[in-house]
């Protein structure tokens, strides 16, 4: 299965990524607010499991930018085409 970046919706302006580093079997979490791209939270390390990230992503959602999740307002992990 190729590999694909996968992003999720925390409400309309919020948005957590992971997106895999070619080469290294790797992903690269991050969190940014749609309004201000450049305002974004990056995991410092590079994690082996898909879902290890997606988990890293959310929480710098949460913690970054003081989301609390809600289940009305945040959409299910999607692959987004690169």
């Amino acid at each position: 299965m190729p590999l694909h970046t996968w992003r999720r919706q925390h409400g309309p302006d919020l948005v957590a990524q992971v997106t895999p580093l070619e080469g290294l079997g790797t992903w690269d979490a991050s969190a940014w607010l749609v309004r201000s791209p450049t305002e974004a939270a990056r995991s410092p390390r590079k994690i082996a499991e898909l879902t290890s990230a997606q988990a890293t992503a959310d929480h710098l959602a949460r913690t970054a930018f003081g989301h609390t999740c809600d289940p009305h307002e945040c959409g299910d992990w999607m692959f987004w085409p690169q």
